[in-house]
Formats: C-alpha cells, sequence, structure tokens
C-alpha cells in the first residue's frame, strides 16, 4: 500500500498518517473479534454493528478494498437480520451469493 500517496490524498503528514493507521489496525483487531463472537453466539444484529464500524473506518481513510468487503458483510448480514425479523424459515447463519 501506498502510504504517502494516501496521506497526500487526505492532505496529511505521512507520519501521522501511519498513526492513524495503526489506530485503525488496533480498532479493527477489536471489530472482527466482535464479529467473530457475534457469528459463533448467532447474534446477526452485533455482528452487522460490527461490520458497519470496520466499513465506516475504511471509508474514512479511503482503504478501498477493506470498505467493499466490509460493505458486503454487512449487506449480507442485514439481509440476515431482516429475514429472521420477518420470520422466514432458512437457517439465520446462512450467507447467500449477492444479488
Amino acid at each position: 500500500m501506498n502510504f504517502r500517496g494516501l496521506a497526500e490524498r487526505l492532505e496529511m503528514e505521512e507520519g501521522d498518517m501511519m498513526e492513524i493507521i495503526g489506530l485503525f489496525l488496533e480498532a479493527s483487531a477489536s471489530d472482527l473479534r466482535q464479529l467473530q463472537s457475534a457469528i459463533d453466539q448467532e447474534d446477526v444484529q452485533s455482528a452487522v454493528r460490527a461490520a458497519h464500524s470496520i466499513k465506516g473506518a475504511a471509508a474514512n481513510l479511503r482503504l478501498t478494498a477493506i470498505f467493499e468487503i466490509a460493505q458486503r458483510m454487512e449487506r449480507r448480514l442485514a439481509r440476515i437480520a431482516w429475514r429472521s425479523h420477518r420470520g422466514d424459515p432458512g437457517h439465520p447463519g446462512e450467507f447467500e451469493p449477492d444479488r
């Protein structure tokens, strides 16, 4: 990853950018643990919140690939939550391909 270019696009000093990336990695590691725990416990709402948190942080730093993955996860989890709320049959933990 070109951190110098990213820092320039965000109009930041490269050292400040590296510090923020470090904070992002720490926070994202926590969010990933929360996401895994929520999935293990079949707590779809908490999983949606964790994916949303990762997505938002990645968007703020213009980390496009991470943003897109987190966005897909959030959408899939939200669909599962919606179906579960409606009482549709099916395993609540199943993931479907994007349509």
